[in-house]
């Protein structure tokens, strides 16, 4: 206490403590143990990435059943892997098939010379198909 009975304010320097000032936050403001001051972390940096995902977002000017059309870049990608999946390239059936329904996980017994397991499809697509290497060249 102070002489005239008045409490007297401590300073950091009193207390043993670096005074308040940059890099030295008031005992209020610090962090507590355990707790991060960037709690998301830095946002990892993919120049590439984001390069391919502004292109094949941004719109593209097709030829559709002979008309012209404008639709994003990856809906572009999407219908030029049909197209050529449609006329037999088992590649692009394949690359199809894995980005909907995911990778087959176990093998499945199919003969693709039988019409009735695959429906809707031609003999002579159903032998290119089968004919076909599988995977990419």
């Amino acid at each position: 206490m102070a002489e005239n009975g008045e409490n007297k304010e401590v300073s950091g320097n009193e207390q043993g403590e670096k005074p308040v000032g940059p890099g030295n936050p008031p005992k209020e403001h610090r962090w507590k143990p355990g707790q991060s001051g960037n709690p998301a972390g830095r946002t990892p940096s993919k120049p590439i990435t984001d390069a391919i995902k502004k292109i094949c977002n941004g719109p593209v000017k097709l030829k559709i059943d002979g008309e012209e059309v404008t639709i994003s870049g990856v809906e572009a990608l999407a219908q030029i892997a049909y197209n050529k999946a449609m006329k037999g390239d088992f590649r692009y059936w394949n690359a199809i098939i894995e980005r909907s329904d995911g990778k087959v996980t176990e093998p499945i017994d199919l003969d693709v010379r039988d019409e009735r397991q695959l429906p809707g499809l031609t003999p002579e697509l159903l032998a290119k198909i089968a004919d076909a290497k599988e995977g990419p060249e």
